[in-house]
């Protein structure tokens, strides 16, 4: 596990970084895409990209790619109108 270096408060600095996916064993992207199901999940009424990216801290272009690959697997749906993710 990697260590902080830091001019701060000893006890700042042997705080331990959050792992990585990498670190983790884990594929980034399952990981995201994994994020933005839960996010759906939570909202029965549908939620939007803009604040599908928000909930999920990634860029719109790149949640939109996700998002778009998990509505043509079939694991998620998108609303014509309004465009609402479910």
């Amino acid at each position: 596990m990697r260590r902080r270096a830091s001019a701060a408060p000893a006890e700042l600095a042997n705080t331990p970084e959050p792992e990585t996916s990498r670190e983790r064993g884990g594929v980034q992207s399952i990981e995201r895409g994994f994020s933005i199901l839960l996010q759906i999940a939570q909202h029965r009424e549908g939620i939007s990209l803009a604040d599908l990216a928000k909930k999920v801290e990634l860029h719109t272009s790149t949640t939109f790619h996700l998002v778009r690959t998990l509505v043509e697997t079939g694991a998620a749906r998108q609303d014509r109108e309004p465009k609402r993710y479910h």
